[in-house]
């Protein structure tokens, strides 16, 4: 008899012995499939892999050859792109379209470079003003109201460059303190006239008449390049340059805000004012 093992019973093991054992044939079967035998251990009690211990692979459908499974989502094509504030809905997808690029939008060029004005006129610049401005200091020459009733800063600057100019070749750096006697001057005529004056005058139309009123002032500085303005001959030069200048500008104040009777009293202060440039010039 077949011993089995240890706590394992045997049910053939009556019939394992043959018919020597007992004379006694075991049953047959046509359907049974016979019973596989037991696995023996190993060296080193390691059992080896029995079929049925490994996992079937599940069946399903499977990919046939030169078949390729179709994209879930379609993508965005280069150059197209979504609007902002358009979202897309979970299960819809973008359609791909031919990429259109967006033309510029025409140009339209209204202006005429023919009758454009000149840079000076959209400036603010009247050279024809600014020459009259110029001649009716320089040579007492009638200046009409019109005239001064716009005003510029353009023919002062350049006279006051002018100026500082000639004491930069005398050695006499002086551009900050002709700057601050203009500013200085301008503010207390503008604020004498203004109370003498029935007429009000702004400190931009009374500092381009004290500019203008300076170039009997520039050609006495033009005459210190070469002359010694300190002599006899500098002295009586300058005495000249401050009584034309002060002539000139009241005479320019008095046509701007129409107080001809009152244009003496407004000389005085001018005069002061032109004898400190005229000393920063001799001195």
């Amino acid at each position: 008899m077949k011993v089995g093992a240890p706590g394992q019973t045997d049910n053939l093991g009556f019939y394992s012995a043959g018919p020597s054992a007992g004379g006694v044939q075991p049953p047959s079967f046509p359907n049974q499939a016979p019973t596989p035998a037991a696995p023996q251990p190993q060296a080193g009690g390691v059992m080896p892999p029995q079929p049925g211990n490994f996992p079937q692979m599940q069946t399903g459908q499977f990919q046939q050859p030169g078949q390729f499974q179709q994209p879930s989502q379609q993508f965005q094509q280069p150059g197209q792109f979504q609007q902002p504030g358009q979202f897309q809905q979970p299960g819809q997808f973008q359609q791909p379209s031919a990429f259109s690029p967006i033309a510029p939008a025409p140009q339209t060029d209204d202006i005429d470079y023919d009758n454009e004005p000149p840079i000076l006129e959209e400036l603010g610049i009247d050279i024809d003003k600014v020459k009259k401005r110029m001649l009716g200091v320089a040579f007492f020459k009638t200046v009409d109201e019109d005239t001064m009733q716009t005003s510029d800063m353009f023919g002062p600057i350049i006279i006051i460059v002018a100026m500082c100019s000639t004491l930069t070749l005398q050695g006499k750096l002086l551009m900050g303190t002709v700057y601050g006697f203009m500013i200085t001057s301008s503010l207390f005529m503008s604020f004498l006239i203004n109370v003498m004056s029935q007429r009000d005058i702004d400190t931009y139309r009374t500092a381009s008449i004290i500019g203008y009123g300076l170039i009997p002032v520039v050609l006495l500085s033009v005459a210190g390049i070469v002359l010694s303005l300190k002599s006899t001959a500098g002295i009586v030069l300058s005495a000249l340059s401050i009584l034309w200048s002060t002539a000139a500008s009241s005479r320019l104040f008095a046509t701007s805000v129409s107080m001809q009777s009152q244009r003496w009293l407004v000389a005085y202060p001018l005069s002061m004012f032109y004898t400190m440039f005229t000393l920063v010039i001799v001195f």
